[in-house]
């Protein structure tokens, strides 16, 4: 186990609202949480269950209801179940690790996408999660890159592009090993983003180019297109919706994302 604590998380400590289930959450899409092991299997097809830390997961579930579960066909690129005995998280070792959820109409202009993970590089560009094979180069898309090293050490980046050129927001100064929970939302018919970290806003933007819709693109989670960009860190946890909550609800949500990291 690596040798630090991530109990005390720089997330917005103190807050005594009630935490949100991500199933009261409108418009959600997707959810994915590792502490729940009757969501994990060893194998993609959903036979044998995860039971132990170590233990390889070919098919994490999703809890939505929507059946966007993730898998691995190939045993030899899967993640690790790991826990600590409190928290819980899929470990991707930075080389071939890599979980995807097969093309789904996103139906509509507005995002939420809450990532709780833990990075543990800052030396190369980690894709945690990405929607069609590259956001660079396909429309209606969504990325999260921790770090983003091709913008420096330390930086996290929310990518989001419509029909035309994409919009990237980056957070600086989160060196490792850290852990957060990341926040982007979007609005494309607004023209509006931003990335949230630990409960604040850090980047924001009013000139998303372009407008348009999500698309209907597979989810990789853990490398680009299971192919490149590998992501050295934990995966506690996420949510993927089509609406944007109001402060409250979005408060009480990342009090529930918090809680994946021990906040």
């Amino acid at each position: 186990m690596i040798g630090f604590d991530l109990s005390l998380t720089r997330l917005a400590l103190g807050r005594t609202d009630a935490t949100a289930s991500p199933a009261e959450l409108s418009g959600l899409l997707a959810w994915y949480d590792p502490s729940d092991l009757s969501t994990l299997f060893q194998d993609a097809a959903g036979t044998l269950p995860v039971t132990s830390a170590g233990d390889p997961v070919g098919l994490m579930q999703d809890k939505s209801g929507n059946g966007r579960h993730m898998s691995q066909a190939s045993a030899v690129a899967r993640p690790l179940y790991q826990t600590d005995g409190t928290l819980h998280w899929l470990a991707f070792n930075g080389s071939n690790a890599s979980l995807s959820a097969a093309a789904f109409d996103w139906g509509g202009a507005q995002a939420l996408v809450m990532l709780a993970i833990t990075k543990l590089t800052d030396t190369s560009t980690c894709c945690v999660l990405e929607t069609s094979a590259n956001s660079n180069s396909h429309a209606g898309t969504l990325a999260v890159f921790a770090p983003s090293a091709q913008h420096g050490a330390g930086v996290l980046e929310f990518r989001v592009r419509g029909s035309g050129a994409g919009e990237t927001l980056k957070s600086l100064g989160h060196p490792v090993p850290g852990a957060f929970l990341l926040t982007g939302l979007a609005d494309l018919a607004a023209q509006t983003a931003s990335l949230r970290v630990d409960g604040a806003t850090t980047a924001a933007s009013a000139a998303v180019p372009s407008g348009g819709t999500l698309g209907a693109h597979e989810i990789f989670l853990g490398r680009r297109n299971n192919s490149s960009l590998p992501f050295l860190g934990r995966f506690h946890g996420g949510v993927l919706a089509n609406s944007l909550p109001d402060p409250a609800t979005l408060d009480s949500l990342e009090t529930w994302g918090s809680s994946r990291l021990g906040g």
